[in-house]
């Protein structure tokens, strides 16, 4: 999707530590990410703020970033969130344990094993081969996934967050995804009026499912950011508003 956006923004694609090429950690917790957002943030936009957007776990740790840095950023986009943000019983009632790590002789067969959960009706089989592919290394074991599942093991939300200064935020939730409506409006509420957009046909793992619409929907909300930042207005709204 990154390369859709950069015709009129600078495009960084962050591993945080523990996911993708980045190093393992031997704890993992939300502040840790959200400085290193706000780190590769500051080193990029080389003194300018910076907006950013993440899915999932990443958009937990992209709200983190925007309470824990506000100066720098200039907007947060949290494409489905996880209900254990709002939840009764939190993030142990609904916490997954990943298995170990599993080695296969080829690559191409460490990515057939691959599968995005939960799946969805509209999961496009291309973009989720693609995002397998990249997504496996080379080890002296043999051949498996680059990211440490200890990565489960991380914190909640700080709960003393809730309530500060976060500026300009967006939910963009699937049609299927994590949230409910009571959930999200209910999140919206404690990020103080966030705005909340639905992709309509997908299931969580939006950018598999729905890759097109979620990228239309980030250049939406960008190009309004910017419009605001230069001239004070805002530009028409392409998603679809939830309710």
């Amino acid at each position: 999707m990154a390369p859709a956006l950069t015709p009129r923004h600078r495009v960084v694609a962050l591993d945080l530590t523990g996911h993708g090429s980045s190093d393992a950690r031997s704890r993992y917790d939300l502040l840790s990410w959200a400085d290193e957002i706000e780190a590769v943030g500051t080193a990029e936009a080389e003194g300018d703020v910076f907006s950013v957007a993440g899915h999932s776990l990443g958009s937990v740790a992209a709200l983190v970033t925007a309470y824990r840095h506000g100066d720098r950023v200039a907007g947060t986009i949290a494409v489905d969130p996880p209900d254990w943000l709002v939840a009764e019983g939190g993030l142990e009632a609904r916490r997954t344990v990943l298995n170990p790590r599993r080695f296969h002789p080829s690559r191409e067969l460490a990515a057939a094993r691959f599968q995005a959960r939960p799946t969805d009706p509209a999961r496009v089989p291309y973009v989720e081969r693609h995002v397998a592919e990249g997504s496996v290394h080379l080890t002296p074991d043999g051949w498996t996934w680059r990211f440490d599942p200890a990565v489960t093991g991380h914190d909640t939300f700080p709960d003393e967050l809730w309530g500060n200064d976060i500026g300009p935020v967006v939910l963009v939730r699937a049609e299927r995804g994590l949230l409910s409506a009571d959930q999200a409006a209910e999140l919206c509420d404690r990020l103080g009026g966030a705005e909340d957009l639905i992709i309509e046909d997908s299931g969580h793992h939006v950018m598999l499912d729905q890759p097109i619409a979620l990228t239309g929907c980030l250049q939406d909300v960008l190009a309004r950011w910017t419009l605001t930042r230069r001239h004070g207005r805002q530009g028409p709204r392409s998603c679809h508003r939830g309710g």
